[in-house]
């Protein structure tokens, strides 16, 4: 296995060469296999793990392994192709659950009778029909106590004392007969919806005993060898970090990440850079670009793979080369911009979370603590992604930052003003000036947002492109890049990063975004230039500016 023992020795910059050279492979590969075609082209994750021979292992022996340049690589793929988790040369399913008449297919096919057996109960006449019935019954009633209750007004000026006693006791009749009947109709519901209540509950906890099942068949083989279930791996993390997700979500260990990973630690082999990348056409609300390299997902992956690898496994994603777990150091350089005696707003730098967070990593609040330690109280009133520097706001008493919350929860009582760099020369001619696409969280995917027609939040963005000559902008080859102005309407997460990027938007991506980029930089060029807002205290116009440091 020439070449394995000095990719040891390797630098960062060498190996990312490597992987994307096996990226190479990995693509012309697909372009040799016709029938993989329409299927893979709708959209697809692929893996690259670099490897090393491990103590007295033979690699050589291991038809998986692939000569890329002298330096060896294992291939995955996410889930199945063709309904198959186990084509040559890719590393196969942890745990090949889909043989036929296995115990998952056997419990899978009674599941899936029983989703038959709730659709068609769902749609049965006799559910139409009683539905029906009781929405009848409900108008009926209604109409009958409201005109009964405008004679009772109408007669009020001329009725005696017995005849408003009469009417008012009829009406209690007639209140008390439409109950009755609502609740006869209502029966009827119910007594089809109970044979429906119950097969979903036992479609559910046939399901929950599969899925637990399943997971205990995972496997997952540690770097020192040892060996655990992948339900034993998952519900450890959530007991340490205090994640509510206590069981693996479906799908998880199906992804390239602990696929690669734990074929490797099978196989005593060690590895050296683990990268992922997106083939085909993005998926239908999700921003994911054709070749781009992207982390390994939040809900599914994250959990299990530090029992998979060290924390130091370099990992080459949208962001450059960085360490599977450990945070990469950021600037937490902060300058006061503004203050006076109830705020202080300063500079964030790209890098640096706004708040602390759970893992410890710097933070921006802490960073203005540091600068002005006589200062009892300072608190962030809004926040600014990770990724994006700019203006961010602090109040210096508990009282003015109740009263400035409340100002951002209306969001057109504050003024914010973004720039971007976005990557594209042309824009569509069909984009109104303002961008309306509904978001909705990726929950399987945290922080990743998407663009959801069906249950997404209202989200709007006015945009307009400038003329910046960008002078200091590094040079990123031929890649075409404008500068464009974006005014937040209203506050989603990543809102302006989807409008940006997604191709019912200007379907122009922010350089350097990792999420949502296809270009990737040493930075995401996204920055809050300008805060306006109405003093809670003085109820003067504060304006806060911040050029950005490309302008």
């Amino acid at each position: 296995m020439q070449g394995v023992s000095k990719t040891k020795n390797h630098g960062k910059t060498e190996n990312t060469e490597y992987i994307n050279v096996a990226k190479d492979l990995v693509m012309a590969d697909i372009a040799s296999r016709p029938e993989w075609h329409e299927e893979v082209s709708r959209g697809k994750m692929f893996g690259v793990l670099l490897v090393a021979s491990a103590g007295d292992a033979s690699p050589a022996g291991l038809p998986l392994l692939h000569d890329v340049g002298g330096v060896k690589a294992l291939f995955a793929y996410s889930g199945q192709i063709l309904g198959r988790s186990d084509w040559d040369g890719y590393v196969p399913a942890i745990f090949d659950y889909l043989q036929e008449d296995g115990y998952f297919k056997r419990h899978e096919a009674r599941i899936t009778e029983l989703n038959r057996k709730v659709d068609e109960a769902e749609q049965s006449p006799a559910m139409a029909d009683a539905r029906r019935i009781l929405a009848e019954v409900k108008a009926r009633t209604e109409r009958d106590v409201a005109a009964y209750r405008a004679f009772v007004q109408s007669q009020k000026a001329t009725r005696t004392v017995e005849e408003a006693q009469y009417q008012n006791a009829e009406l209690r009749r007639i209140r008390r007969q439409a109950a009755a009947d609502v609740a006869e109709a209502q029966a009827a519901v119910d007594a089809v919806e109970r044979d429906v209540a119950g097969m979903k509950a036992e479609r559910r906890r046939r399901s929950d005993a599969l899925q637990r099942w399943l997971f205990t068949r995972h496997r997952l083989v540690s770097p020192e060898g040892e060996t655990r279930s992948m339900l034993k791996v998952f519900t450890d993390y959530a007991l340490r970090t205090g994640s509510r997700q206590t069981l693996p979500p479906s799908g998880t260990g199906e992804c390239c990440a602990p696929r690669l990973l734990n074929y490797a630690n099978a196989h005593r082999l060690t590895p050296l850079m683990l990268a992922e990348f997106w083939y085909g056409a993005s998926p239908k609300g999700e921003i994911r670009h054709h070749g781009q390299f992207y982390e390994p997902c939040q809900s599914k992956c994250v959990p299990i793979l530090g029992a998979l690898a060290e924390p130091s496994l370099a990992v080459l994603t949208g962001r450059g080369v960085q360490p599977l777990a450990t945070p990469q150091t950021a600037e937490t350089d902060v300058a006061v911009i503004y203050e006076d005696a109830w705020l202080v707003a300063i500079s964030k730098p790209s890098g640096l979370l706004s708040v602390p967070g759970r893992d410890g990593k710097p933070d921006a609040e802490n960073a203005l603590k540091a600068l002005r330690p006589g200062c009892g109280f300072l608190k962030m009133v809004h926040r600014l992604d990770m990724d994006t520097s700019g203006v961010l706001l602090a109040a210096k008493d508990a009282a003015t930052h109740t009263a400035m919350q409340a100002l951002f929860s209306r969001h057109e009582a504050v003024r914010k003003e973004y720039v971007a760099i976005v990557v594209g020369a042309e824009r569509r001619s069909d984009i109104p000036p303002v961008i309306r696409l509904p978001l909705s969280p990726d929950y399987l995917n945290r922080p990743r947002q998407r663009v959801d027609y069906a249950r997404g939040k209202t989200a709007e963005t006015r945009y307009e492109f400038t003329s910046s000559p960008l002078s200091r902008m590094p040079r990123h080859g031929t890649t075409p890049l404008r500068e464009v102005r974006l005014v937040p309407l209203t506050g989603r997460t990543h809102q302006l990063r989807v409008h940006c990027a997604h191709p019912d938007g200007l379907g122009m991506p922010i350089l350097g975004d990792p999420l949502y980029g296809n270009v990737p930089a040493e930075r995401m060029y996204l920055h809050a230039r300008l805060l306006e807002f109405i003093h809670p205290v003085t109820g003067k116009t504060v304006r806060i500016e911040c050029p950005a440091e490309w302008t």
